[in-house]
């Protein structure tokens, strides 16, 4: 088995550039379904969602997943009167952005 090719880091700053180019167009953002199921079960909106991802502060990460072939990271932001926290994975290519959770 061979690793997948990616660029060999993802800095925080380069991280957070892709995290707002997605904010800013939704259509690079896709949702876990286990994500969807929390943000119903905890009254997170998808807008909610988009903010935080625009906004919010990376704490950890990003990490290249090798099983998932993606970055993986944690974003926290704090919108409509509570904190949360997104674990979010960069697709290989960098153009999209998938919500793992929320919580």
């Amino acid at each position: 088995m061979t690793e997948r090719n990616h660029s060999p880091q993802l800095s925080k700053p380069q991280a957070k550039k892709i995290l707002e180019a997605a904010a800013a167009d939704s259509s690079r953002v896709h949702f876990s379904e286990h994500a969807f199921f929390r943000m119903e079960e905890r009254e997170i909106t998808a807008t909610q969602v988009l903010r935080i991802l625009g906004t919010g502060q990376i704490t950890e990460g990003p990490v290249w997943s090798v099983p998932h072939g993606s970055w993986e990271l944690t974003v926290r932001g704090f919108d409509s009167g509570a904190v949360v926290t997104l674990p979010v994975a960069i697709e290989q290519d960098q153009t999209g952005v998938i919500i793992v959770t929320v919580f």
